[in-house]
C-alpha cells in the first residue's frame, strides 16, 4: 500500500514539471489572483474542514470588500481531499496545473500536508496549513510549508499544566489515535507532565482512528486512576471515546484540544460535554480583543448572525496570511509570497504573527474553552493559557 502510495505521488510530482511554465504564465497574467484551499469536505471528519472552509471563503469576500490585494479581486478555489493524503496530493496538482493558484491554504492533516509537499518544491508554491498540527509537518524542512496554527505539541503541553495548576491534576491517562498527530499529542501530554512537579502519565495508548469499541483502553486507564482523561484525536475516535467512558459511569475530568474538535464534538456528546475543558485554536471573544479581529468578527456576524467558531477562525486567518504576504511582497511569485511570510509580522484576526525558518509560529495565545449546555456552547475561560500557567509555577 505504501509502495502504490509513493508511486502515485511521485507520479503526480513528474507530471507537474511538465505543466509548470504554463501555469506560471496563467497566475502572472490572470485577472484575478487565485489561491487554492484544500480540507476535508466529505468523510467522517468533514465538519471541521466545511467550517474551515466557510472561514477561508469569508475572508476572501471580505478582502474583496476592501479592494482586494494588488489592485486585483482575489478567488478562492476549494477542493476537498476526504482526509487522504492521495487525494491531497491530487487536489493540490489540480489547484496548481489547471487552476494556477499562487498559494495554497491547507491541508487540515498534516499528513495531508506532507503528501503536498514535493508538487509545492517542484512548482515553487507556498502553502499555509489549516490546523495541521503535528510536529512532522515542519519536521521535513520544506521552505514552502507555514502553520497558521501552534503545534498540537504546545497544545497537550499547555492543556496538561493547565490542569495541574489550576485544577490541582497529579496524574493524566493519555489515549489517542496512531498516526502523527497522536504522536505530537502525546509528546506534548509528557511536556505537560515534565514541566509540572508532583505530576505523572499514568496511562497510555494510541489506537486507529477508526476504532469503535474503547472499552478496554478505557478499564486500563480506570485502573490507573487518573484526574484526567486527555482525548488526543479527531473526531469521531474523539466522540465516541467520550460518550464510552460517560457510560460506563465513570466521572473523570476530560480534556482535548480543538485542533482536533469543535462543533461537532459537542453536538455528538450533548450533556455529556458539559464540563470538558479544551485548548483551542481561538475563540470570537478572544478576537474581538483585537482590532483587527473585531471588525472580522462584526462583519461575520452581520452576514451570519452568529459569531465565528474556532475552525472558522482559522479559515480566515489562514487566507489573510498569504494575501498580506502577497501585499509585502508585491507580488504574485510563489518564492516572493514565501520570503515574505518569512518576513512577516502578521496582523491577523486572532493573533499578531510571526514565523521561525521552519514555518512554525514563532508565539500564539492558546486559549482555554470550556463546554456547556449540552455541547451547544463552548465559553472562553482565558485567551490565553501559557501567561496563567507561567505566573502559577
Amino acid at each position: 500500500m505504501r509502495q502504490r502510495l509513493h508511486l502515485g505521488l511521485a507520479l503526480l510530482i513528474a507530471a507537474s514539471a511538465l505543466a509548470v511554465v504554463g501555469a506560471s504564465q496563467a497566475r502572472s497574467g490572470a485577472d484575478t489572483i487565485k489561491i487554492g484551499s484544500i480540507t476535508i469536505l466529505t468523510g467522517p471528519s468533514a465538519t471541521i474542514g466545511v467550517e474551515t472552509a466557510r472561514g477561508a471563503q469569508f475572508m476572501t469576500t471580505y478582502l474583496n470588500r476592501s479592494g482586494g490585494v494588488l489592485g486585483k479581486k482575489l478567488e478562492l478555489i476549494s477542493a476537498d481531499d476526504a482526509n487522504n493524503p492521495q487525494l491531497a496530493a491530487q487536489a493540490a496538482a489540480q489547484l496548481i496545473q489547471r487552476d494556477g493558484v499562487v498559494a495554497i491554504a491547507g491541508p487540515t492533516n498534516s499528513v495531508s500536508g506532507i503528501a503536498i509537499q514535493g508538487l509545492q518544491a517542484q512548482s515553487k508554491i507556498p502553502a499555509v496549513a489549516y490546523q495541521s498540527g503535528a510536529e512532522a509537518l515542519t519536521g521535513t524542512g520544506s521552505p514552502w510549508v507555514f502553520r497558521s496554527n501552534t503545534t498540537l505539541n504546545h497544545h497537550f503541553d499547555a492543556l496538561v499544566t493547565y490542569f495541574a495548576k489550576t485544577k490541582r491534576a497529579k496524574s493524566f491517562a493519555f489515549i489517542g489515535w496512531n498516526l502523527a498527530a497522536g504522536q505530537s499529542s502525546l509528546a506534548g501530554a509528557q511536556l505537560g507532565v515534565d514541566h509540572s512537579p508532583g505530576t505523572r502519565l499514568v496511562y497510555k495508548t494510541q489506537l486507529p482512528l477508526t476504532t469503535q469499541d474503547f472499552s478496554g483502553a478505557i478499564s486500563q486507564a480506570k485502573a490507573a486512576n487518573p484526574d484526567v482523561v486527555l482525548v488526543g484525536a479527531p473526531m469521531p475516535f474523539a466522540g465516541v471515546l467520550v460518550k464510552q467512558i460517560r457510560q460506563s459511569g465513570w466521572n473523570v475530568a476530560v480534556g482535548a484540544t480543538g485542533d482536533f474538535v469543535t462543533t461537532d464534538f459537542g453536538a455528538f456528546l450533548g450533556s455529556a460535554a458539559n464540563g470538558l475543558i479544551m485548548t483551542d485554536t481561538g475563540h470570537a471573544v478572544c478576537a474581538k480583543k483585537r482590532k483587527v479581529g473585531a471588525k472580522f468578527v462584526a462583519a461575520w456576524t452581520r452576514a451570519f448572525h452568529r459569531e465565528p467558531n474556532a475552525n472558522e477562525l482559522v479559515g480566515a486567518d489562514a487566507v489573510g496570511i498569504i494575501v498580506q504576504a502577497i501585499a509585502h511582497a508585491k507580488s504574485t511569485d510563489g518564492q516572493k509570497i514565501a520570503d515574505a511570510i518569512h518576513s512577516l509580522g502578521y496582523n491577523g484576526v486572532r493573533f499578531y504573527a510571526t514565523w521561525d525558518k521552519k514555518g512554525n509560529l514563532r508565539h500564539t495565545p492558546i486559549p482555554a474553552v470550556v463546554w456547556a449546555k449540552d455541547g451547544t456552547k463552548l465559553s472562553a475561560l482565558t485567551c490565553d493559557i501559557q501567561p496563567i500557567v507561567r505566573k502559577k509555577k
